[in-house]
């Protein structure tokens, strides 16, 4: 009689799910929708502020790029993290439409366009110092995200960060509203340039496995 052996759990293919039980998950939507930083809309989990925060200290970003800016609460968030940790950081917050309730001299607000990145200021702005963390966090649909993630490739060095927000959105029961989410470009993305990127386990499960909104969306360039 023979009996089947696990492999280690470094060598099983990486489940594409947060293991955040749905019940709860709904619950944390509630309040991460609602969730206001300085009184600025900021649309994060408190998983992933908390991430974030560890992420500025390792990393030490000389450039932050987010391509969604909404209100603007999480630049401004991103803004006081930076400021505190004394990193000098050159932050840019792009977005199609200027919805911000904030203004701030330390964030270069961007007008543009996630799906045409090459048309927009960004392009320009390769030599801008490294190391850089980009942050997609827009329209949530393949198109974009495929858009932006191979955009940057093209301009991340080894070391540099991109994270990939809101794959939880299929958890949630909200694939359909965004044509599969951004979990269908991370997949195809790692197939393709899996060799150029890797899966920064130690945030997207510090708290538990991908307990995060964006599971397996923390990418660094290897």
């Amino acid at each position: 009689m023979s009996i089947a052996v696990e492999p280690p759990v470094e060598n099983r293919p990486r489940r594409w799910a947060s293991s955040v039980p749905r019940a709860f998950l709904n619950e944390l939507h509630k309040g991460t929708t609602a969730y206001t930083y300085r009184g600025v809309s900021c649309l994060k989990s408190p998983f992933d502020l908390a991430l974030y925060m560890r992420l500025l200290f390792d990393l030490r970003p000389k450039t932050l790029i987010e391509i969604g800016t909404h209100h603007g609460g999480s630049a401004l968030f991103f803004a006081d993290q930076c400021q505190s940790m004394g990193l000098g950081t050159t932050i840019l917050s792009l977005d199609a439409h200027d919805r911000r309730k904030v203004q701030d001299p330390r964030v270069r607000f961007i007008e543009g366009d996630a799906r045409d990145l090459w048309a927009t200021p960004l392009a320009e702005l390769d030599d801008l110092p490294r190391p850089w963390l980009v942050i997609e966090d827009s329209a949530h649909t393949p198109p974009v995200c495929d858009h932006v993630l191979r955009f940057f490739r093209e301009l991340l060095f080894p070391g540099d960060v991109m994270v990939m927000e809101d794959g939880i959105l299929n958890q949630l029961g909200l694939s359909d509203r965004f044509h599969g989410g951004p979990i269908v470009s991370l997949k195809k993305f790692m197939l393709e340039f899996g060799d150029e990127f890797e899966i920064m386990t130690e945030y997207a499960d510090f708290f538990g496995n991908n307990v995060t909104y964006s599971p397996n969306g923390w990418l660094r360039r290897i």
